[in-house]
């Protein structure tokens, strides 16, 4: 495995996984959860009606 990352290191100059790749990705977005919501989907942090917002 570590001959694998070190290839991978080399031949790219970053550090990815060496085996089973995964993706992943950043989002900047807003949260809100709207008043009303039935009482089977109004659970955890969708109980409060809130809005929030990540920049």
């Amino acid at each position: 495995m570590r001959s694998i990352t070190e290839k991978t290191y080399a031949d790219s100059g970053h550090a990815w996984r060496s085996v089973h790749a995964k993706s992943h990705g950043l989002l900047i977005g807003e949260l809100q959860v709207v008043a009303g919501l039935p009482l089977e989907l109004a659970q955890g942090v969708f109980a409060q009606p809130a809005r929030r917002c990540r920049s």
